[in-house]
């Protein structure tokens, strides 16, 4: 339900309470029985998505303006290491793997201008105001349609620079409304895996925050009471927010048991982290909580808030400075090679902390893997200073079988030619294998046809 729902409908403690005595065993099931029922009925697995943004543009493959006609070019990869050197380490799931160049999309500020697209990666519209966002993500989107049924509608980590918490990282649940990334390993590791904490200082942590967070719900309630006309529809809006987490804390409650057998060893958070650092503890944390059944929806980021964050624990210079074509190391290069070596650095991290854990636990026919698909793409498109003519994307993945990969390249015509493709199509190709049919997710008036329908060479 959505917090306009909320607001007719309003959650109050003695439904969330009654929800978590008799009812508990059908609402918060494990994963593992929900799977077993869901094989008995011969239902197909439900299906699970891994977003990756990362900042300051992509060195992407070959230009988009190289095509001369209308027709996308495919190629197959051969040698991964060579074709796609972006991912080697993806290359024993290489039939399962696609990658996207020539993917429009100009409602970003574009021109050459910023290091990241401010929301437009995961919302496909103009700003709305100040670069705020001016509709909701698509993570929030697809969590609002599947309905929920896990701990966490979505899970938003950030691989950023030390010394960040909440941030606002392209996603967000509605115009003017963002959602946040946590940024800092340890208060994520307490957020998802607190309840299960053998330290008692983190245990007293997870409960205060329980207590806290009713504690603002009674005082808004209180507030709320005195207000009218638009200030009270805000502030039921704050009630709607902390009673989702109030309802979240309960769940979390509810899975103890199993979040202590599952919990990976607690995150630690240093003022040495940088955000290859930071970014290899979040991967951790998002395998684990896809393997706990926590969630369904996992969206990371990498550099995307810290634009000038430094990668100097993977041996590399600041992504700011690479990006502008220097930037090398001792050991490491700089400029476009170097952001294909630090591709290839994040999905190794992606491969290592959720693929290969993913890959041994079974699940209807196959693993929880074959029912895993992430997504990385760069925030920023093709350049530094992008004109967002071209947006690099790459899937490892084929939603259960839903998509068609195939190990293959595919480039598509730029947007001033016919049969071009713009980047919301790609969303609209995710829906499709989410489980969620939709040809007209954000459409883009700047893309032939709008850009609808999702991306006919991916379709099986």
């Amino acid at each position: 339900m959505s917090w306009r729902g909320y607001a007719q409908r309003s959650i109050t403690r003695r439904s969330l309470l009654r929800g978590l005595g008799a009812g508990a065993g059908s609402l918060f099931l494990s994963p593992t029985i929900r799977r077993l029922k869901a094989d008995g009925a011969g239902q197909a697995p439900r299906q699970r998505l891994v977003i990756v943004t990362q900042g300051n543009g992509s060195a992407g493959f070959s230009r988009w303006d190289r095509l001369t006609d209308a027709t996308p070019r495919i190629t197959t990869f051969s040698d991964m290491a060579t074709d796609f050197p972006m991912a080697p380490s993806w290359n024993p799931w290489r039939q399962k793997v696609a990658a996207f160049n020539g993917l429009a999309g100009k409602y970003g500020a574009g021109g050459g201008a910023g290091h990241r697209s401010n929301y437009y990666a995961l919302i496909n519209r103009p700003y709305a105001g100040s670069s705020s966002p001016a509709g909701p993500s698509i993570d929030a989107y697809l969590a609002q349609e599947l309905g929920g049924g896990q701990v966490f509608d979505a899970i938003r980590l950030g691989g950023e620079g030390p010394g960040r918490g909440l941030v606002n990282i392209n996603s967000a649940q509605a115009a003017f409304t963002p959602l946040t990334h946590q940024c800092d390993p340890a208060e994520a590791w307490r957020e998802l895996f607190g309840v299960a904490a053998e330290d008692p200082d983190d245990r007293a942590a997870f409960e205060e925050r329980g207590a806290l967070l009713s504690s603002i719900s009674n005082q808004i309630r209180r507030a709320e009471r005195e207000l009218l006309g638009d200030e009270r529809w805000k502030f039921q809006r704050y009630l709607y927010a902390v009673e989702t987490f109030e309802q979240r804390q309960g769940r979390l409650l509810a899975r103890q048991a199993r979040l202590a057998q599952c919990a990976p060893t607690m995150a630690s958070t240093t003022d040495q982290d940088d955000v290859g650092t930071t970014f290899e503890k979040m991967t951790a944390l998002a395998g684990a909580a896809l393997l706990c059944g926590l969630t369904e929806i996992v969206v990371m980021s990498v550099a995307t808030a810290d634009q000038f964050g430094q990668f100097a624990a993977w041996g590399f210079g600041g992504g700011h400075t690479i990006g502008h074509g220097r930037g090398a190391t001792a050991t490491r290069p700089g400029g476009q090679e170097a952001q294909v070596q630090i591709q290839a650095e994040v999905t190794q991290r992606l491969t290592d902390n959720i693929l290969v854990p993913l890959s041994g636990v079974p699940e209807g026919n196959g693993t929880m893997l074959d029912n895993t698909t992430v997504v990385y793409l760069n925030d920023n498109a093709e350049h530094h200073h992008s004109k967002y003519d071209s947006w690099p994307a790459y899937m490892v993945g084929d939603f259960g079988g839903r998509l068609r990969p195939g190990g293959r390249l595919i480039e598509y015509p730029n947007r001033r030619q016919s049969n071009s493709r713009g980047l919301n199509q790609l969303w609209n190709t995710v829906c499709y294998g989410m489980g969620i049919p939709k040809d007209d997710w954000a459409m883009d008036a700047n893309m032939p046809d709008n850009g609808m329908g999702p991306l006919d060479e991916l379709m099986t």
